[in-house]
């Protein structure tokens, strides 16, 4: 069998986007509709059960290299939507917004291991350190038996607060847990609203796959 090529694994193909995610978990983004197609890595999801201080003080720790964590909470969690959403001004306040329908690097973000700066590529430990934050939140309600609905939903003026502040959280209905899981479970599919990882998958096997070959094998 002939060998056409050899292609290193890329995690930016990885990456879903919060409208996939959207469509995963059946879903409503509140706010931040200009992230609709950032892309997000599952390995940044963050399910917080922990108080206020110690959220913000992890946040803000992993801020310099989890440029896009995806904080999962329950949608009571009144302490942690209000200090996420002073973070998420804090963090964005001097940062224009980038177009719907585009990711904040486009194609080229690619080249960006969501851990870090990808070694040996020092163009992008240049960029690594200004790549702007957008931490988006997902709020879970309606799961436990017995208690009344509305006091497993978010306070109506928390959610004027994100449309306000323009945050990227989503209502999901079901447990932090079980959301958590189907999130890490989730595989990114390529699809053609999605036309920045197309574009990357594109530049990315090119030059690995000797397509000559394989054309004159058909």
């Amino acid at each position: 069998v002939a060998l056409l090529g050899v292609v290193p694994d890329l995690p930016f193909l990885g990456k879903s986007t919060l409208a996939d995610i959207e469509r995963l978990l059946h879903g409503k983004l509140l706010g931040g509709h200009h992230l609709m197609n950032a892309h997000y890595d599952v390995r940044e999801v963050d399910l917080v059960t922990t108080g206020v201080r110690r959220f913000l003080r992890k946040a803000d720790y992993r801020s310099t290299i989890a440029k896009r964590p995806l904080f999962v909470t329950h949608a009571t969690r009144d302490d942690i939507v209000l200090a996420y959403l002073s973070m998420y001004k804090r963090k964005t306040s001097d940062i224009s917004k980038q177009p719907a329908d585009s990711d904040s690097h486009g194609a080229s973000e690619m080249l960006a291991d969501s851990a870090g700066a990808p070694a040996g590529n020092e163009q992008w430990q240049r960029q690594w350190p200004s790549l702007p934050w957008a931490g988006a939140m997902i709020l879970c309600s309606g799961t436990a038996e017995g208690v009344d609905e509305d006091e497993q939903r978010p306070l109506p003026f928390l959610m004027e607060m994100v449309r306000a502040h323009d945050a990227p959280v989503m209502l999901v209905e079901g447990g932090t847990r079980n959301i958590n899981d189907r999130i890490h479970s989730y595989t990114a599919k390529m699809h053609i609203k999605d036309p920045t990882r197309v574009a990357a998958a594109i530049e990315h096997y090119e030059p690995h796959i000797d397509f000559d070959k394989l054309l004159n094998t058909m």
